[in-house]
This record gives C-alpha cells, sequence and structure tokens, in this order.
C-alpha cells in the first residue's frame, strides 16, 4: 500500500521598507512601510491514492488597523516531496539496470476572480536500481524542494482583494499527483512511502500614515538618544590639531580588565578633502594608551578621528570595553581644552563582527553599533564679540561639525535654532563639508552680543552680568546631506561647542535628543553608503 501523507502550511508576512525591489509599492504610500507579525495555518492529510485533490489551503485575509493601507501583495507556492522509493524484482534472474522515475505536479487555483493561478508545473525525477537478485527488494531515498511558482504579485488596486475582515480567510485550492515507474525485469512489484508538503505563501506590504516629521531645524525631541557616558566599541573623538604650535593628545583605555587582548584601529579623517590615515594598536586588559597625534599621523593638519576595536583578522567587532578622552593645547593663541570622544556601543554579541553587510564601513544604525542622535542641544552659548560696554575680552567661541551622513563626497547642511534668554527664537543654515570648526559668527551673526541686545531679551540676565553680556541656547537637526548624485534627508551629524574668552576656553559634550539610523563611517562615492549596495534615493 502506498501511503501519502500531506501537510500543507500557509503563511503570511509583511516585506520590510528598506529591502531592494519594494520602491513600486513605496510610490503609493505617503506614509512609513511596516512589517506585520507572521500568520501561520496549516493542513494535513494521510491518503492512499497517488493524488490530492481541491485540498483548501487557508490564507488569513488582511485587515486595515488604523490608519494602514495594504499596497502590495505577494503569493508563492511551492511542492515538497520525501520518502522512500521500492522495486522488488519477482524474476527469476538477477536485474542488472532497473531505471525508475517520479514525476510530480501541482496546480492550484482560487475561487476568487483575482487569484486565479492556473499553475500545473511538472517536476520528473529519475534514478536506477542496480543489480538487484531475484526476489529482493531495492530501496531508494528522495528529496525534492522545488518551489514551483511565482511570485505573483498584486500592486495598488488589484491588492484590494486581499482585503477582508478580521477572522475571514482565503482558501487556495491545490491539486497534487505523482507517478511512480520502474523500467526493470517483469515480474517485479513496486512500492513508495513519500510525504508531500505544499507551501503557500502570502507577503503583505502595509503603508502606515505617520504624523509629519518636525520642519527642518525643528528641536521636537521625539525618544531619547541612547549616548552617555559608558564604555563603546567605537569611539568618535571630534577633532585633532596638527597645526603648528598646537598640540592634540589623545588616549584610549581598555577598561575591560578581565577579557583578552584587543587590537584597536585609529582612523584620522582629514578635514580638507575627507581622506584617511589609519593605525592599529593592541590594547591589554586595563591597559591605557596615549599618543600626540601628530607623532601618530604626522602628515595631516586638523580633523576628526574615530577608533574602533578589531579582532586578530583585522574584522570589526563588539568590544564594549573602550573609553578614551583628548585634550587639544593651543601654544600660539595660548588656551587648551578637553573633551571626552562620543561612544557607540557594538550591537553584536561580545567579540562578534559587527560589519554585517560586508561592506567595510561601521554603520551607526542600531544593528552594527549604535544609532547616531537626531538633534543636538547646547544649552548655553555666550553673545559673541565685546560685551555692551565694548569693554573686556571678547567671547570667540567655535563649533566643531563632522558630518555623519554620505561619507567623502557629500556636504551636509545644518538646520539650527537659535533661543536667547527671554524665549525668542531665530532659525539658520549652515552647510559645511566633512569635517568644520568655525567660529559661531561665522556661522551666523545672530549669535553676536550687539545683535542678542537688540532682540525681547531679559534685561535681568546674565545675572552679575546682565547691563553687559547676553546668552542662550542652540538646537541642531540636519536639514540634508548632498553629492553629485545623491541627497540624504535629515543626515546624521555631530556638534560640540568649544567656548573661549581670552586664553580660557571650555568643552563639553552637547547633550542629544532622538536617533538616526543613516549614518555611516565613512562610506567613499557619490552615492553613500546604501547597505550593502549604494543606490540613488535610498536615504543612505
Amino acid at each position: 500500500m502506498n501511503i501519502w501523507n500531506f501537510t500543507t502550511r500557509a503563511f503570511a508576512g509583511v516585506v520590510v521598507a528598506a529591502i531592494g525591489g519594494m520602491s513600486a509599492a513605496a510610490q503609493t504610500c505617503d506614509g512609513q512601510l511596516t512589517v506585520l507579525p507572521e500568520e501561520t495555518d496549516s493542513f494535513e492529510s494521510t491518503l492512499t491514492l497517488f493524488d490530492w485533490t481541491d485540498i483548501p489551503v487557508s490564507i488569513p485575509a488582511w485587515s486595515p488597523q488604523g490608519s494602514e493601507t495594504l499596497v502590495k501583495a505577494v503569493v508563492t507556492f511551492g511542492l515538497e516531496i520525501e520518502g522512500t522509493l521500492e522495486y522488488t524484482n519477482l524474476s527469476g534472474a538477477t536485474c542488472p539496470v532497473a531505471p525508475w522515475s517520479l514525476t510530480s505536479s501541482l496546480e492550484a487555483s482560487s475561487p476568487f476572480p483575482l487569484m486565479d493561478f492556473p499553475i500545473m508545473d511538472t517536476f520528473p525525477r529519475n534514478g536506477q536500481f542496480t543489480n538487484v537478485a531475484p526476489a529482493q527488494t531495492a530501496q531508494t531515498n528522495v528529496q525534492f524542494v522545488d518551489f514551483v511558482a511565482g511570485p505573483f504579485e498584486f500592486k495598488d488596486g488589484d491588492a484590494a482583494g486581499f482585503i477582508g475582515n478580521p477572522g475571514d480567510m482565503f482558501d487556495f485550492l491545490t491539486t497534487v499527483d505523482a507517478v511512480f515507474s520502474v523500467q526493470g525485469c517483469s515480474p517485479q512489484n513496486q512500492a513508495s512511502d513519500l510525504q508531500a508538503r505544499v507551501v503557500v505563501s502570502v507577503q503583505y506590504t502595509v503603508c502606515e500614515d505617520m504624523p509629519p516629521p518636525p520642519p527642518p531645524g525643528g528641536c521636537a525631541c521625539r525618544e531619547p538618544s541612547p549616548h552617555y557616558r559608558r564604555p563603546g566599541s567605537l569611539l568618535l573623538y571630534p577633532e585633532f590639531d596638527n597645526r603648528e604650535g598646537d598640540l592634540t593628545l589623545i588616549t584610549i583605555t581598555n577598561a575591560d580588565c578581565s577579557g583578552e587582548d584587543v587590537d584597536v584601529e585609529f582612523m584620522y579623517i582629514d578635514a580638507d578633502d575627507c581622506s584617511e590615515f589609519n593605525t592599529t594598536i593592541t590594547l591589554t586588559p586595563c591597559d591605557t594608551y596615549t599618543a600626540l597625534t601628530n607623532a601618530m599621523n604626522p602628515n595631516m593638519v586638523q580633523g576628526y578621528v574615530y577608533a574602533f576595536a578589531k579582532d586578530d583578522a583585522g574584522n570589526a567587532i563588539t568590544h564594549n570595553g573602550l573609553i578614551g578622552s583628548a585634550m587639544v593645547i593651543s601654544g600660539i593663541e595660548q588656551f587648551d581644552y578637553s573633551v571626552n570622544p562620543v561612544a557607540f556601543l557594538g550591537m553584536t554579541a561580545d567579540r562578534a563582527p559587527t560589519d554585517l553587510d560586508d561592506d567595510g564601513i561601521r554603520d551607526l544604525d542600531g544593528a552594527e553599533y549604535d544609532r547616531a542622535p537626531d538633534t543636538i542641544t547646547i544649552p548655553r552659548f555666550l553673545g559673541q564679540g565685546v560685551d555692551a560696554m565694548g569693554e573686556g575680552s571678547p567671547v570667540d567661541s567655535h563649533l566643531i561639525l563632522i558630518g555623519l551622513s554620505g561619507g567623502q563626497d557629500f556636504e551636509t547642511t545644518i538646520c539650527f535654532d537659535v533661543y536667547n534668554d527671554n524665549e525668542e527664537g531665530f532659525s539658520g543654515e549652515y552647510t559645511f563639508d566633512c569635517w568644520e570648526k568655525p567660529t559661531l559668527l561665522e556661522v551666523r551673526g545672530t549669535f553676536a552680543n550687539s545683535f542678542l541686545r537688540t532682540t525681547d531679551h531679559d534685561p535681568d540676565e546674565i545675572l552679575g552680568a546682565a547691563n553687559r553680556r547676553e546668552s542662550g541656547w542652540i538646537c541642531i537637526d540636519g536639514c540634508f546631506a548632498s553629492s553629485a548624485q545623491e541627497t540624504i534627508a535629515d543626515p546624521a551629524f555631530y556638534a560640540v561647542l568649544v567656548e573661549r574668552i581670552a586664553a580660557y576656553s571650555a568643552a563639553d559634550l552637547p547633550f542629544e535628543c532622538g536617533t538616526q539610523d543613516n549614518g555611516a563611517l565613512l562610506p567613499r562615492g557619490l552615492f553613500g553608503d546604501g547597505d550593502p549596495t549604494p543606490v540613488n534615493n535610498d536615504n543612505q
């Protein structure tokens, strides 16, 4: 007796918006493509014949939730067969060769006109039994996996046929047929014990209306930033200065005292053209390393540095034990200040590779490393220039700016809101290339003490110097980053304010809000990153 066990599995999922090939669906969607939970359904049957006719396989209908819209449905069918084929030689002589064939077919359709699938695909498989003695039985195991039809895509208005009420199901009628035969010595006996499985898959792409983002320069804090001062796997040092008469002292420490040695690669990024220089050191547990940047890299004048953990093979890895600091000393202008690096956690398992897309780029996307912040907020700046009496040492603060989206061939435009000491706001933009350190007055005249005195400022502030010096605060957001071929909306960036009065200076990491997943260190090319293949309009 030939017994076939038939099992069907029906499941529903969704295609992620960022996956390539989904742009056609995105064209009908002004919101965000989202991933729905997977739905599963199964049907099992044992048959005694070599066919299975019009067995319904049920898939849950898509039911609208809130402001969601179905924009695409994709249906595929598959057939899997495995089991044992037998041949018994009933003749009186050895059968030297007994060729066998197994032909299976799948047919599927639906009672709904929209989803009519007139499929009938046949799959022949062949083999042979050899040297089967009289009255002996030979066996062979078979296992075939054939995804046989599809994908069938239903987009935009056609996808509406898949919409139903909660609990509604679609029945796809599936028919399986198989023929097993042996061209061997006669008389003979043939037998089989096969299992067959028909797989039906439906993938839904759903558009969900989202609230509009804040306008450029807006400082709405939609979510907290993950950054705070803790060890990480990648450290971003905002500045190094190798100009004549200036020194930068950079330190990195392995705060993990119980683990193994770890290699650390330093990447120096030049302010002029975003070119790079790299060098690697090894840190033992509890080890610290300090160097003058002009000794480590004497060929670059100014820019920024990032350092990341590596394994012995040179692969970037998670090792959330790195801390560091940097001190900038100007011998000519006679000031100095220190600032910590920005720490990004590695997001993979400890000592596991972080380069998930194998593109050699450190992605600040929440999968390889922490996401970059969305907005930067600086709680205080002093009015620039001389005080209201035209006396005293002038304030001459600088803003360190680092572009973290696009890479070498991109310019970054930031939008900022400047507030005086009485909640009055002023907006502006500033565009920079790779890394810059402009004065606040080079960014915008809004920062001038003389201008702030003309606004609706608080006459009682600054307490103790109300008639001389004004103050305010800054919120900065990424507007866009552009190359000759690509524009990235709402790019990742970083900013640090260095305050300076005469020979006195101070710097600290800013406050952060929200996250951006399009940061990367450091793509090279007109299309930016792309994860893993850079293409136009991917906002990477």
